[in-house]
């Protein structure tokens, strides 16, 4: 933005300019001495055209200030001859009313590239309360205030107090607990919708709300609801349902390994091999995958530091005191003078008449063998 007698100027410069915005060209000057960025460039990092008919680069352009040209929605060349007889290409940019003459600037960081969405309020409090923390330990708001009001830039603060702002979101980040995502099921879906009727039909209730329309719904998708019903019924059915719900939770990943190897067996017996394969594939690799994740919160590197200090094994496997005493195994790697000079016969000789003329080779390491019950 330019400030000239007071009045804020937002330069736009669109035109022939006879040269490509690289370089050291005069429209790269331009853009480098009042902030300026090609608009096409930055919606179309990676793609160019020409706009002179009888040439093969685009120096037809349109340059404009960073946050203008992030809130521009539509950038577009028209082919020749399209509205004038003219040998350059037409252009034109779509931008709101509200970004052009309200100087409001689009929103830094997106909800995509955020480590946190939340709607649930505790999350979001605790999120706040701990990236507060963090940079009011390192002094950042002051660091802030400074920066903005010295008179001469400070590139090297400015990024210093960036690379904060991040710790002090990925600090906020880690102190929220991830809720792992329960597989859909149809019988978890049921099990939500009938608790989200009961509570719309309890808060009605509350506000003392015709509720019949509710239950002419609720009837019409198969829940059946006594119009008579009390609020300290309507209390125990939530109850219930919200029981419910958590053991859906707690069970469905078991139920959708079940679903997935009883799809497999309908795609064995319809002799669809490669489909079995792959839902058996996804089962295994989801059983994989928690398992991971149980290994990771029981050793510590989960947000739960409890750490590992045990380890389970079943009854059946053998005791310490089970094997015998004395025997080791030697080391694979070393050299074994008896296999110089042999070579090995993989004719398989007649049954019955083994061949006897090869020295028998020992092997190579020893397995200790478990005693007998006899």
């Amino acid at each position: 933005m330019l400030h000239r007698g007071g009045v804020h100027t937002i330069p736009i410069i669109a035109g022939d300019w006879n040269e490509t915005c690289k370089g050291t060209s005069t429209s790269m000057q331009l853009c480098q001495t009042f902030g300026l960025v090609d608009i096409w460039n930055i919606k179309f990092p990676n793609k160019d055209t020409n706009t002179y008919l009888r040439g093969s680069r685009r120096i037809d352009f349109i340059l404009a200030p960073r946050h203008i040209a992030d809130g521009v929605q539509a950038v577009v060349y028209e082919p020749f001859y399209y509205r004038l007889s003219s040998d350059h290409r037409g252009m034109y940019f779509d931008i709101p009313e509200t970004v052009l003459f309200k100087d409001i600037q689009q929103d830094f960081s997106v909800i995509q590239g955020r480590g946190f969405v939340s709607s649930d309020k505790s999350a979001t409090t605790q999120y706040i309360h701990a990236v507060h923390h963090h940079l009011s330990h390192n002094n950042v708001f002051n660091r802030i205030k400074d920066l903005m009001e010295s008179p001469r830039p400070n590139g090297a603060e400015a990024e210093a107090i960036d690379r904060e702002i991040t710790r002090a979101c990925m600090h906020g980040e880690s102190k929220c607990k991830r809720r792992c995502k329960s597989y859909w099921s149809v019988e978890l879906h049921q099990t939500r919708r009938d608790l989200s009727i009961f509570c719309q039909l309890r808060s009605r209730r509350k506000r003392k709300l015709s509720c019949n329309s509710l239950l002419q719904r609720a009837t019409e998708i198969g829940t059946t609801i006594d119009a008579d019903i009390t609020t300290a019924g309507i209390a125990t059915r939530i109850s219930e349902l919200k029981a419910k719900v958590k053991s859906l939770h707690q069970q469905s990943a078991a139920k959708r390994e079940a679903e997935l190897l009883e799809k497999a067996n309908i795609a064995d017996d319809t002799c669809d091999a490669k489909k079995a394969k792959i839902l058996r594939g996804l089962a295994k690799s989801g059983r994989r995958s928690r398992m991971y994740k149980d290994y990771q919160y029981i050793s510590g590197k989960s947000q739960h530091k409890s750490g590992l200090n045990r380890l389970e094994v079943p009854d059946s496997w053998p005791n310490p005191a089970d094997y015998e005493q004395g025997q080791s195994l030697p080391n694979p790697k070393e050299h074994d003078a008896n296999l110089d000079g042999m070579s090995l016969n993989t004719d398989c000789a007649d049954e019955g008449n083994p061949d006897l003329s090869v020295n028998p080779v020992s092997p190579l390491c020893r397995v200790c063998s478990l005693p007998s019950d006899d």
